[in-house]
């Protein structure tokens, strides 16, 4: 059976995506999904420490925070911010089983994207338990950059630039050169090597959402997430009986269109299908 393709675009015919479970494989191409590795499935990938006399074990990047502002446009350097969001739940739709769904979606009107630094949200006082509230992870790939179009309009700030490296000094430059104690051989024991940011941490680029390929993730309590810089995402949503508390952590520079750029949706275009074992979760909300 030949594979079928997708033609990826902006502005599809009405269409519902199901509601998957969150897991770091699946989330891996927009950020990483922060868990104990202990008490969820799969091989834990992350270095892990003991710590506090014996009584912790301390998991190593757990996340990536790296922010790119030297790029920015306006020169105006990031800085650590770290807010919080008390976020209701949302109102769904009972569209019914007649419809192809299970009974329940959510309307997706907007996406927004913070294109110089990722952004991960903690929530708080949920617990793994809790089967009355969680909240869904709505993402979208980014689109290849358009060709200017010739209107005059200026193309969303975003980190196009390479940042110049600093000049490594005299003392660096002789003390990366001298021999190895050991085995004579030219090492540098000051200044290894800058592999840089992976890949997958690195900004999506300045197009447009892919609305044909968007996905939708259901959260547990005792479940984070980072969206990686540039990710195209929904504002949050809170499905069940009470809202929950995120502490948010990201970096900004006051330059608004630098910070965070947002693509509405009209009405109907996109829903997330939030039927089966989520839906018994939201029951309480309809």
């Amino acid at each position: 059976m030949t594979p079928s393709t997708k033609t990826p675009k902006t502005s599809p015919s009405s269409r519902r995506i199901r509601a998957g479970n969150l897991d770091p494989a699946t989330f891996a191409s927009f950020g990483q999904v922060i868990q104990n590795p202990e008490t969820h499935a799969g091989e834990p990938k992350l270095e892990k420490a003991i710590a506090n006399q014996g009584t912790a074990t301390k998991w190593l990047g757990v996340t990536q925070m790296r922010n790119w502002y030297e790029r920015a446009r306006s020169g105006r350097v990031g800085s650590a911010v770290v807010n919080m969001f008390v976020c209701s739940p949302r109102s769904l739709q009972n569209v019914g089983v007649d419809e192809g769904g299970e009974g329940m979606v959510f309307d997706v009107r907007i996406l927004e994207r913070h294109p110089f630094t990722p952004q991960t949200f903690v929530p708080l006082g949920l617990g793994r338990e809790d089967v009355k509230t969680c909240y869904l992870v709505i993402v979208a790939p980014t689109l290849p950059r358009s060709r200017p179009s010739g209107d005059g309009k200026r193309e969303p700030p975003y980190p196009t630039q390479t940042p110049t490296k600093p000049k490594r000094s005299l003392k660096d430059m002789l003390l990366g050169a001298r021999p190895s104690p050991f085995t004579n051989e030219q090492v540098s024991t000051t200044t290894p090597p800058d592999s840089g940011p992976d890949e997958m941490h690195q900004p999506k680029g300045n197009g447009p959402p892919d609305l044909d390929n968007i996905q939708a993730f259901i959260a547990r309590g005792d479940q984070a997430v980072t969206y990686g810089p540039g990710t195209w995402h929904a504002p949050m949503v809170v499905l069940g009986e009470k809202p929950i508390e995120f502490v948010v952590v990201q970096y900004a520079n006051g330059v608004a269109d630098e910070d965070c750029q947002e693509f509405p949706i009209k009405e109907g275009l996109i829903s997330v299908d939030v039927g089966g074992e989520a839906g018994e979760k939201v029951k309480a909300r309809l």
